[in-house]
Parts: structure tokens; sequence; C-alpha cells
């Protein structure tokens, strides 16, 4: 067989041994995806509902309550407690205040109880100061009852008397 004859069929066998090779080719790359859910913790001040006693006159007879609430919007498991339960003042004499709260799905109160002061001070995932992680937003209402005793209000000066009730919420640590 000639030279030329060999050359020519070595380069067909090279050529029919590298096709299949060719035919199978690739190349390989990579998209990468990712999405941040944020999370939402925040009151919404927007709608809150002060409390509020009204006009009192000094011959009250018995103890008088008034109610407040502020929504709280999370997609976390939160709790909830009051940094500072203060007595209502006129930047001279103070009143007496006592407070109770709940926590509730609604504008309506649950079954108010004693007012957690710290994060630690709310232990147990039985609490209603702590909420759960929801299915998505959800919007619980943290209600605060202030009541002032008769004697606070009969022997009060007069004047307008205010507090601030401060209202807290982080990630539960429990």
């Amino acid at each position: 067989m000639s030279t030329l004859k060999k050359l020519s069929l070595t380069a067909a066998a090279l050529l029919l041994a590298a096709a299949p090779s060719m035919a199978h080719a690739q190349a390989e790359g990579q998209i990468n995806a990712s999405a941040t859910i944020a999370q939402v913790l925040a009151f919404d001040h927007t709608m809150v509902k002060d409390i509020s006693f009204g006009n009192l006159s000094p011959d009250q007879t018995g103890p008088v309550s008034a109610a407040g609430y502020i929504p709280l919007k999370h997609n976390v498991a939160v709790q909830i407690w009051f940094d500072a339960l203060p007595s209502l003042s006129d930047g001279t004499a103070t009143l007496t205040t006592t407070y109770a709260c709940s926590v509730s799905a609604t504008t309506t109160a649950g079954t108010f109880g004693t007012c957690p002061t710290a994060q630690a001070g709310v232990a147990a995932t039985t609490s209603q100061f702590y909420q759960t992680t929801p299915g998505g937003v959800a919007t619980n209402y943290v209600h605060v009852r202030a009541t002032l005793g008769q004697t606070v209000i009969n022997t009060a000066a007069p004047g307008l008397y205010t507090a601030t009730v401060e209202v807290r919420a982080a990630k539960s640590t429990i």
C-alpha cells in the first residue's frame, strides 16, 4: 500500500474516532439564584389608640380605668415587654397609676395580666407576650389598661397629667 493511501486511511480513521467525541462536546456554566426574605418587626404608629381618661372630677367614685393599644406587625416569633410603666405626672406631682396588659389578634383586648418589664420576663412560649412565627405577616395588638384609684383622683391638684408607656418587641430568644 502506498504511503499516501496509508496516510489517507490513517487520517480517515482518526476523524472517525474523533467524530463521536466532537458530537458529545459540552460546556458547563452556572447562574446563581438568591432571595432575601425581610424580617418584619414593627409597631404601626399610625394605628395607635391612646389611653385617655378624659376629664375626671375630684368627686369621682371608684377607680377609673382607660385602655389603649398599638399594633405590632411581625413575621418572626416575638417577645413583647414594657420598658416603662410610669405614673401620670404634670411635671411636679405624680398620680399613682397601675397597669395591666394583654396581647390579642384584634383590637379587642384579651385577658389582662401583669405587664412584663423585661424581655427575660417573657420566659415561656405559653405567655401571651410571646407570639409564634406566623405563616406570613401577622398583626397582634398590644393592649395596655391604666387605672387611677379614687383617692388619687380626689386628692390630685387640677391639671393635665401625662405619661408615655414604652412598649418593646424583639425577635424571640426562647
